[in-house]
């Protein structure tokens, strides 16, 4: 599984309607500064989920990071805001099964980024997949 594939699996997990209701957009890697003015503008949460790390073994496990920003409310941060999507997308990924992956969530910091007028959780996430490419070269 690339990294890409791991990613559009779990947005694809968490892009259910409640989510929907909650945050602008879910995007896969990294978001332009000028997407952060504009939903900072819009006063938007949204989500991010980036690649952090991952192997090639026949049972990969890939690290990735599931980013939830919300805009800070007069320059403090929205820890309501910030709780109720995370509320909606942590049972959503928590011992996850696909038929391509399956997750764990890992720890969870609060981050801020002043200079952005955003403060977001960094939710951890353990991707294990098998992977598909090795299996093909299995002779039997």
């Amino acid at each position: 599984m690339t990294p890409f594939q791991a990613i559009q699996e779990v947005r694809s997990l968490i892009w259910v309607p409640l989510v929907k209701a909650l945050v602008k957009n879910v995007y896969p890697g990294e978001v332009a500064l000028s997407e952060y003015d504009r939903a900072f503008n819009a006063k938007e949460k949204f989500v991010v989920v980036n690649f952090l790390t991952g192997d090639f073994e026949q049972l990969q496990d890939v690290i990735l990071n599931v980013n939830i920003y919300a805009p800070d409310l007069y320059g403090v941060m929205d820890g309501n805001g910030l709780d109720v999507v995370h509320n909606a997308i942590k049972p959503l990924l928590e011992d996850a099964y696909t038929s391509l992956i399956n997750t764990k969530l890992g720890r969870i910091n609060i981050l801020r980024e002043e200079d952005k007028q955003y403060t977001f959780y960094n939710q951890r996430l353990l991707v294990q997949a098998v992977n598909l490419n090795q299996q093909q070269n299995i002779k039997l």
